[in-house]
């Protein structure tokens, strides 16, 4: 999902509606941490938003997270900080955990795959806003030039 810096959701994509059970609509500019962090858990939540926020390197905490029925669902929370002109805020992503909990449990030695897993994840998020802020800079850029000044007959050329 995506949050801005106050933390209320901007948007989700289907696969958190199915692990929480929340419709686009019953989320939208609500808390997220509110919505789905149960008290026990908000001290590390916060913690997760203040540390990316502040242009620190995300780390990928487990906590339970509480669904819209009430149940909790542990998970891996990660987060990147998105910036956009005049826009910036959080893409956040939750992995349930449990199947991963449940194998866990019966192996040993999946401390060192769990960790190449989380750093991976936290390379791709870094990746993925950089690559998604580049060109929307560009493009918004462009836009502001071409609005704020009277265009050459090149440019008119170029913009048709």
């Amino acid at each position: 999902m995506v949050v801005d810096d106050d933390g209320r959701v901007r948007d989700t994509n289907p696969r958190f509606r199915s692990l929480f059970g929340y419709t686009s609509d019953e989320v939208r500019g609500r808390p997220l941490n509110d919505l789905i962090v149960p008290q026990p858990e908000l001290r590390l939540a916060v913690q997760l938003d203040e540390t990316v926020l502040g242009g620190g390197d995300g780390w990928s905490p487990r906590f339970s997270v509480r669904r819209k029925d009430g149940s909790l669902v542990p998970v891996r929370a990660s987060a990147a900080r998105v910036e956009g002109v005049g826009e910036s805020g959080l893409f956040v992503l939750y992995e349930d955990i449990s199947d991963g909990d449940r194998r866990a449990r019966g192996t040993q030695g999946s401390e060192g795959g769990a960790e190449r897993v989380a750093q991976m994840r936290s390379a791709f998020l870094a990746n993925m806003s950089h690559e998604i802020r580049t060109p929307m800079n560009a493009v918004l850029g462009l836009a502001e030039l071409l609005l704020d000044t009277e265009l050459s007959a090149e440019q008119r050329r170029c913009s048709t």
